[in-house]
């Protein structure tokens, strides 16, 4: 991931390329490239983000789980850190 990270911020017309020959249109891949940033990162909002959804669909009988993981226990924090220390921010 962290190589396709820097693919993507090196080599802006390749990734194009490649988004073309997946099937994407020339103004749809210009769109996605221009209106998206593209960061390998994990914070407390996304782990904040998965509790919500937890949340939602126990509330919603969407599962038969009762209960709410603690999403950070499956995490390796540091083999994240290992690769890319800058962008984990989660409070374990």
């Amino acid at each position: 991931m962290d190589e396709a990270e820097h693919f993507l911020g090196s080599q802006p017309e390749k990734t194009k390329t490649i988004l073309q020959e997946s099937g994407m249109s020339s103004s749809s891949a210009d769109a996605l490239l221009r209106d998206n940033q593209f960061a390998l990162y994990l914070d407390q909002a996304l782990v904040i983000a998965m509790k919500d959804e937890a949340q939602w669909m126990i509330s919603n009988n969407r599962t038969a789980e009762k209960d709410i993981p603690d999403f950070a226990e499956y995490i390796y924090i540091y083999g994240l850190k290992a690769v890319h220390p800058e962008a984990v921010n989660v409070i374990k």
